[in-house]
């Protein structure tokens, strides 16, 4: 039985989903201009600023496509502000985040949308989902680019917050094995 004071599934998702964009932006504080923006042929030539743009445009296509009840996550800006200014990055991510609280309190986790599966040609194939099974993909989706962050942080001899880029369900395993590991001792 959940406890009394746990969140509704819904309002969880998109806490889960706002909170890990806020601690994106507060790791992003800290960084300089040149370290967010710079390619690294080591992860693919792929930079901080790529992957922050790629995350804050798919909960933009998500909440855009709330509305319509079609989300299309190939039909993005690719805003090269969010990509390469630091301060346009953060704020993106925050104003993404306090959308995504906002829409918490319409939407229903259960809603029925559509998504759009693949483009051939001029064919788009539409696949059903929900509110929820997208919320619990742009989380996962989000913490892969995460850990992406985190190697070209680390790569670049910086400090990375503990947990940031793991899944939040690795983290609550890691957690209990800890805990099972210190009550054998």
């Amino acid at each position: 039985m959940p406890e009394a004071d746990a969140c509704p599934f819904s309002d969880c998702l998109f806490d889960e989903n706002a909170s890990l964009l806020e601690r994106t932006a507060a790791l992003l504080e800290d960084l300089e201009p040149d370290t967010y923006a710079t390619v690294d042929a080591r992860c693919l030539g792929g930079s901080i600023g790529g992957h922050t743009r790629h995350c804050v445009e798919f909960y933009q296509g998500f909440l855009a496509g709330l509305e319509g009840g079609r989300i299309d996550y190939d039909v993005r800006a690719r805003d090269a502000r969010i990509e390469n200014e630091l301060p346009h990055a953060i704020a993106a991510l925050r104003r993404t985040a306090a959308h995504l609280r906002q829409a918490a309190a319409t939407q229903d986790a259960m809603h029925l949308l559509r998504v759009v599966e693949n483009h051939n040609g001029n064919d788009t194939d539409w696949s059903a989902t929900s509110v929820g099974r997208e919320l619990r993909f742009l989380l996962s989706h989000t913490v892969h680019h995460c850990a992406l962050i985190a190697i070209l942080l680390r790569l670049r001899g910086r400090e990375v917050p503990e947990g940031f880029g793991i899944a939040p369900s690795t983290l609550r395993h890691r957690a209990a094995q800890k805990a099972i590991t210190s009550c054998a001792a």
